[in-house]
């Protein structure tokens, strides 16, 4: 028995590691691929601004009202980030911390703002500027994205890069890119850094080794600690612009005949990883059951 439950561990490892992968604008949600908040909803994301939700991940509805609700969700997993054990309220920590006033109906231009900057911040100037004249207007997702992407630098310095405790890199030149073991390491202009395995890329394809030798206009790094042990990583990568064409790596380009054959083979591999995990534990399953029964 434990040699078939040790094998199932390996195997969900290997499942975990091939399914890990980095985003891009065309990636973090279907229906956003060809909006104009793609490229700040990258970022936003990148930084957990917005945190996925559970349910559908493809689909981001970026037309529908933000509700109080979930915009009290957004702004509580990212100022506080608990470890919700299922018993964390995000709602009534919203309420708690005054992030929001109240949770019912739909948030408003205001609401925004009060929930990551804190209700003084409606008096900034960059602020005012953003939000007059429609401060108790309800405001949608989208509206809500380009909102935040306006926020992501200020220049007081209290803004979502500042808050998310990352560290800026600057404009430089991928000089190499090794993978050990399942894990990605970049240099920039000579200096090397893990990637997360789910980072964030602007501006170009989420193969990472098409990144060797590009120009890039900034990085950023995030340290997470565990058993008091920190670790540095790259969690976003933003291209220069003139490093990738967009349609080299766009969905209709990735879909196309040239192309085909080498996505359908990355898709496949997931999914037989995946039903040999299946087809296993379900084998596990049954002997377990079967010997029970004697």
């Amino acid at each position: 028995m434990k040699k078939y439950l040790f094998l199932l561990s390996v195997i969900a490892g290997m499942v975990s590691t091939v399914l890990a992968a980095p985003f891009n604008e065309y990636t973090v949600h279907d229906d956003t691929q060809q909006s104009a908040i793609r490229s700040d909803l990258t970022k936003l994301r990148a930084l957990h601004v917005i945190p996925y939700e559970k349910g559908d991940k493809s689909q981001f509805n970026e037309t529908s009202a933000l509700t109080r609700k979930e915009l009290g969700y957004w702004a509580t997993s990212f100022l506080v980030n608990p470890e919700n054990d299922g018993t964390f309220s995000y709602t009534a920590e919203a309420l708690n911390l005054g992030i929001l006033n109240k949770t019912e109906g739909t948030a408003t231009y205001q609401d925004v703002m009060q929930a990551y900057f804190g209700k003084e911040s409606l008096k900034d100037k960059d602020v005012v500027a953003l939000i007059e004249g429609k401060e108790t207007k309800s405001i949608s997702k989208k509206q809500a994205v380009l909102l935040l992407g306006k926020m992501l630098h200020r220049e007081n310095g209290n803004d979502l890069v500042m808050k998310a405790h990352v560290r800026v890199g600057e404009k430089g030149t991928i000089t190499s890119i090794q993978k050990k073991e399942n894990t990605y390491f970049l240099s920039v202009d000579g200096i090397q850094y893990e990637m997360d395995k789910n980072v964030y890329l602007l501006h170009g394809p989420t193969n990472i080794k098409e990144w060797n030798q590009k120009q890039i206009d900034t990085y950023w790094l995030r340290t997470s600690y565990s058993n008091n042990q920190p670790k540095t990583t790259v969690v976003f990568v933003e291209a220069n612009q003139q490093a990738f064409s967009d349609n080299s790596y766009s969905p209709k380009e990735q879909l196309n005949p040239e192309n085909q054959h080498a996505f359908s083979w990355e898709i496949m591999i997931s999914t037989i990883i995946v039903v040999v995990v299946a087809v296993f534990g379900l084998v596990v399953w049954l002997k377990l059951r079967g010997r029970k029964k004697d």
